[in-house]
């Protein structure tokens, strides 16, 4: 079974709306990262996506995220959740740790020097617009649950619900219709 990764995006600070809207909506050219990239993550890349943009985004490196970050596998589902809605969902292509990527995607105008070196690439990114507490509620969480930066879906909430392969997207289209 893949995971299922939820990545709730507060976008506060004018900064991370910025960098939102540069790596997630408006995608990153592969030239502009081609560079960065190691030759066996650059052929995923475009065997995957051929000459397409990509989505990326990061973690902040930290023990908690770095934790979570090792678990995103190739293949992984993830929803991309702005506040209090799922914007999207797609598929973990690459993860990265990779300080210097992360200087030219995401440079630090805090002046705080934090670093959000853990970086990962999405694929097939379609948008959502679903309310999140639908499928808080669907998982056994309370309607008003928010994760908190990156959150795994724990195997037993899915098993239970019973969701085959790709499951999650037919679902959330079912609760769109609803």
């Amino acid at each position: 079974m893949r995971n299922l990764f939820i990545l709730h995006l507060p976008l506060k600070e004018p900064s991370e709306i910025i960098h939102y809207n540069e790596t997630i909506i408006n995608r990153v050219q592969q030239a502009k990262i081609s560079p960065y990239l190691s030759s066996k993550e650059a052929k995923i890349i475009k065997d995957v996506f051929d000459d397409a943009p990509l989505a990326i985004w990061r973690l902040e490196d930290d023990k908690l995220n770095r934790e979570k970050f090792e678990k995103l596998n190739y293949g992984d589902e993830i929803l991309i959740v702005e506040e209090d809605m799922i914007k999207f969902m797609g598929k973990i292509v690459i993860t990265t740790d990779n300080y210097d990527l992360s200087k030219l995607l995401w440079p630090d105008y805090s002046g705080k020097n934090r670093k959000f070196n853990l970086i990962f690439i999405i694929f097939d990114l379609v948008p959502i617009d679903l309310p999140f507490y639908k499928l808080a509620k669907y998982f056994g969480y309370s309607e008003d649950w928010i994760p908190d930066g990156l959150t795994l879906i724990p195997h037993e909430k899915m098993q239970s619900q019973k969701l085959e392969e790709g499951g999650i997207y037919r679902l959330l289209w079912r609760m769109k219709e609803k």
